[in-house]
């Protein structure tokens, strides 16, 4: 990631408790952060323009500040939907890879994407 992306703002480990086994890994960059459990993606942010996401449903994929519009073809797998002060809210449900994604958007453009699942 550091080829395509640059050093990390941040990088740091944690445990939910001090007895947990399991570990916990934050990485914050410029564009983006992700979290690993046990080396493994559970979630990620993306709040502003640069990374992708997906690129398995969306020809291309999304990014912040495309146009809403682009996720008109998964409309099947919007699970709640919510407009509060002219910001709209979709989450959406992708079974095949139990995950989910909330996705924000102000006047038609995507302004936060946010991915997680669960173990």
């Amino acid at each position: 990631m550091t080829d395509k992306y640059g050093n990390p703002k941040k990088h740091y480990y944690y445990a939910d408790a001090p007895d947990d086994n399991n570990k916990y890994e934050h990485i914050s960059y410029d564009t983006f952060f992700i979290e690993l459990f046990n080396s493994t993606l559970y979630e990620f942010c993306i709040y502003k323009a640069g990374p992708k996401a997906l690129t398995k449903y969306v020809s291309g994929g999304i990014q912040v500040g495309d146009s809403i519009k682009k996720l008109d073809s998964l409309e099947k797998y919007i699970i709640d939907k919510k407009i509060k002060d002219g910001e709209l809210y979709l989450s959406y449900m992708f079974t095949d890879m139990e995950r989910y994604l909330d996705i924000y958007s102000r006047d038609g453009v995507i302004t936060l994407i946010k991915g997680w699942t669960y173990f």
